[in-house]
């Protein structure tokens, strides 16, 4: 269960007790591993097709995962800090202002399409902004992915890391991508 961990176990389950108590006090109610096992082996007995698939589901539940679930008022500080939040937030603005500037480069190079009576450069600023957005997305991953390398596994640092990926990748495969793009009509 702890496999893989960068911290002492004793300093994990420290610091899960601390979680659950807050959770708690703020009106959560966590149903434990055991609680979660009754209810599957009941929905098992009133659906005996489904026993396989519910064995298998314990199993992992019981001696992978450790699972618990939170029912009721959690706090959003509860998942995420307000410094987490506000980078978030920050993060929606950016992506609002790059869907702004892509539907005003599709917007031209559809005007210009018309004008010229082809598809060419409709074609090629489509080719941009896939290369652009998909890049961006696969970055996102590679940033997250290289934050956890470095230990930079939750909060902030992974938002921030997703976010440097994004920005370097997606800006990588904008111009690699309008490099092709000029292939079918130079802009």
């Amino acid at each position: 269960m702890f496999g893989g961990r960068h911290f002492p176990k004793d300093v994990i389950l420290l610091c899960v007790r601390w979680y659950l108590a807050y959770l708690k006090a703020a009106g959560a109610v966590i149903h434990s591993t055991e609680d979660i096992v009754k209810d599957l082996n009941r929905l098992a007995t009133f659906h005996p097709n489904l026993r396989a698939r519910v064995s298998k589901l314990i199993d992992v539940i019981r001696n992978v995962e450790g699972e618990v679930l939170i029912e009721g008022n959690v706090p959003a500080s509860a998942v995420k800090s307000t410094t987490a939040m506000n980078v978030t937030k920050g993060l929606r603005f950016v992506q609002a202002i790059g869907f702004v500037l892509t539907a005003y480069d599709m917007s031209v190079a559809t005007k210009i399409s018309i004008e010229k009576k082809s598809a060419k450069p409709i074609t090629a600023e489509t080719i941009r902004q896939v290369g652009g957005w998909g890049s961006a997305l696969a970055g996102a991953k590679i940033g997250g992915i290289a934050g956890a390398a470095v230990g930079i596994e939750t909060g902030p640092g992974a938002i921030v890391t997703g976010a440097v990926g994004a920005l370097i990748f997606g800006t990588a495969g904008y111009f690699g991508a309008d490099w092709v793009a000029d292939y079918v009509y130079a802009n």
